[in-house]
């Protein structure tokens, strides 16, 4: 069993059961109109298992991972014991064809124009349909006829993976002339490891720039007669989709140049230190067997290599420096582009101002008509309605009339309660003093200090007299100083009342005078 039956066997499930792999290696294209099921589901199995084998690099031709070969080794990669052969793979590359998942290599590489900017070329018949078309009409061929026939296809979905890829690697570098700048050994060093499962190949790389250049519009492509040489040049990955890219100048031609040089010198000096390497071990080899000769012979050899691996190292750093002087002349030439355009912008915008001048007459006029505004809303304020001051003045005498009344009112009220205090604290009983029952002496007949000393023993029956009599005293002593606080209030407020009504009386004299 070959490899590429054991993949399809292990990773389709439509070939994991006798009964469908029966069906699958037979004729089914006679199945086309009498079970239109069982015929697209035989195809579709077929197409995936085609599909992801090459995905693999299962299929043939081993040196391509974006086409594959149609024949009798194809068949015979896919004998299976007991069933043969497949008979229907003829209809399965019909049916991929058809859908344009597979193009032919020819008529791929032959078409001028790019396959995107065709809406139908995707959908147009291959010449062998076309043929086909015309010898079952003819009676020649009939609908059961699905022979496989020899022929190399490109994979469409491949293709376009892998330029994407690409794409993608190139914006992840610098964006400068010779890092978007290559020759076809380059090109082919850089990105073959991006075809996972074979080194880039002729056919591949023709394919690639192909679409790159014609079908995506990504690059340009020439070959210098002179020299046969290929130059590719990447737009950078900021260029819009819609810009075209320009062709290969001279200067691309000479970096790609540099830049195969660079890569050239960068492999020698590979292969020069495995080459010293190898000498060396060499050398210890014949020390250790006392070959004297091959031993001088290995040192000889060793010291050759280091000695060329110099120059070729200093070549390489040349090489570099000058690529690096290009890029970096080629940013002054972009800067200087830059601020040439930006001075052009400059002059523009500073001819639509006008000078200094013009803006100082604008900001005048403006100022001036700032003036005219403020003079119009100050007219306009002035023109309101007009405020009647002997309204006002009799306003504001009924007020004051209605504040001294309030305050006269106030003082009344205030003389009433200090009055009402002072009656309540004359007619306010001794405090009594010594035992219950205990016959009170004569105020007359006890002595000064008779009188303190009881009236410091208060007793335990007169206590809550005594209490009483205290929270009496405190708040006749508050509402004393209260009436003091007011009637200092009163005052001032009647000297603000007084120098009121004096103002008042002289702006009526005046009035009256005039």
């Amino acid at each position: 069993m070959s490899e590429l039956l054991d993949f399809i066997l292990s990773q389709e499930k439509a070939f994991q059961s006798k009964a469908r792999l029966v069906s699958l290696y037979s004729d089914f294209a006679l199945l086309r109109h009498t079970n239109p099921d069982g015929y697209a589901a035989n195809i579709a199995a077929w197409s995936s298992a085609i599909t992801n084998a090459a995905a693999h690099g299962l299929l043939p031709p081993d040196d391509s991972s974006l086409t594959l070969e149609t024949g009798s080794s194809l068949a015979e990669m896919l004998e299976y014991k007991g069933l043969g052969r497949p008979a229907g793979l003829g209809a399965v590359f019909d049916d991929l064809v058809q859908r344009r998942q597979l193009v032919p290599l020819k008529e791929y590489l032959e078409t001028k124009t790019s396959i995107y900017g065709q809406r139908s070329w995707l959908q147009l018949p291959t010449p062998w349909t076309v043929i086909s078309w015309a010898l079952r009409q003819a009676g020649l061929l009939g609908e059961g006829s699905t022979k496989l026939a020899c022929g190399q296809y490109v994979r469409i979905a491949a293709l376009e993976t892998a330029s994407s890829a690409i794409l993608k690697q190139l914006s992840l570098s610098p964006q400068t002339p010779t890092s978007l700048t290559f020759s076809q050994a380059t090109f082919a060093s850089t990105f073959s490891s991006l075809l996972s499962t074979h080194d880039i190949s002729q056919t591949d790389q023709t394919l690639l720039l192909t679409h790159l250049t014609r079908d995506r519009r990504r690059a340009s492509m020439a070959i210098d007669p002179p020299t046969g040489s290929t130059t590719i040049r990447f737009l950078p990955s900021s260029a819009s989709s819609e810009t075209a890219p320009p062709p290969i100048t001279q200067q691309d031609t000479t970096i790609a140049s540099l830049s195969t040089l660079a890569h050239s010198l960068s492999s020698q000096t590979t292969a020069l230190t495995a080459r010293i390497s190898d000498c060396q071990a060499k050398a210890h080899s014949a020390i250790s067997t006392s070959n004297r000769t091959a031993a001088l012979s290995a040192l000889r050899a060793r010291k050759a290599a280091e000695a060329t691996l110099d120059q070729r190292q200093q070549r390489f750093e040349q090489i570099t420096s000058i690529l690096t002087s290009i890029d970096d002349a080629a940013g002054q030439v972009e800067m200087v582009a830059a601020m040439e355009a930006g001075t052009q912008v400059l002059k523009g915008l500073n001819r639509k101002v006008g000078g200094a001048e013009r803006v100082e007459g604008v900001m005048d006029a403006m100022a001036e008509q700032m003036g005219e505004v403020e003079d119009v809303g100050g007219v306009i304020a002035d023109g309101g309605g007009k405020v009647d001051e002997g309204e006002v003045d009799e306003e504001f005498e009924a007020l004051e009339r209605e504040e001294v009344q309030k305050r006269k009112k106030a003082q009344e009220e205030e003389e009433e309660e200090r009055k009402e205090s002072e009656k309540t604290h004359a007619d306010f009983p001794p405090v009594p003093t010594g035992q219950p029952g205990e016959k009170q002496p004569n105020e007359e007949t006890r002595g000064d200090g008779a009188r303190m000393r009881e009236n410091a023993r208060p007793t335990r029956e007169n206590t809550s007299d005594i209490d009483a009599v205290e929270k009496r005293l405190s708040t006749l002593s508050m509402d004393e100083g209260n009436h003091a606080s007011s009637k200092s209030q009163n005052q001032s407020q009647s000297q603000s009342q007084m120098s009121t009504n004096e103002n008042h009386a002289i702006r009526e004299n005046k009035t009256a005078e005039q």
